[in-house]
């Protein structure tokens, strides 16, 4: 935290922020208003939302505070909440800006793929295969001289296989 305040010290912090209704709320507009006001200087980002939340991630390592507005901003906005107004908003922008909970996502992810790659061993495989082959033979004739013939051989093939059981030979690495 201390890091953070000391990035943020004399800086900055540049509000980009666009309702659902508006045309720069595209994804496109957002991420080079984003681009453009750290390329000015800007030391730090508010955001609306975890979409942005999540690009300004990417773009830059620039501190990113991340908040939720209603589409619609309420008649009497002057006396509630109405940024950020639930834990549940608060969650999910937690983590759409936590590194640490961001990498643990993408972990899962991988860990989820190595175990599909475990599993391939005992899954079926199959293969198709075409081919062509030219052979040369030597062809008698009456009178006796010889010439030469091509016999040309074409072939299809398909196989399939499935593992039925291997006594625990199939290798899995997850």
């Amino acid at each position: 935290m201390n890091n953070t305040l000391s990035r943020l010290k004399n800086k900055i912090i540049v509000s980009c922020q666009a309702m659902p209704n508006e045309p720069m709320y595209a994804e496109i507009c957002m991420n080079a208003m984003i681009k453009s006001v750290i390329k000015g200087g800007a030391g730090g980002l508010r955001v609306a939302g975890t979409r942005d939340v999540k690009n300004a991630k990417k773009i830059s390592d620039i501190p990113v505070i991340g908040i939720t507005k209603p589409e619609v901003i309420p008649a009497n906005f002057k006396e509630i909440v109405y940024i950020t107004p639930s834990l549940d908003d608060a969650i999910k922008l937690a983590l759409a800006n936590n590194p640490a909970i961001m990498s643990a996502i993408s972990n899962t992810e991988i860990y989820q793929s190595k175990i599909g790659q475990a599993w391939a061993g005992y899954f079926p495989t199959f293969s198709v295969g075409i081919g062509y082959d030219r052979t040369k033979t030597l062809m008698p004739m009456m009178s006796g001289t010889k010439f030469n013939a091509f016999d040309y051989y074409k072939t299809v093939s398909l196989s399939a296989e499935e593992t039925l059981f291997d006594f625990g030979k199939t290798k899995t690495e997850a």
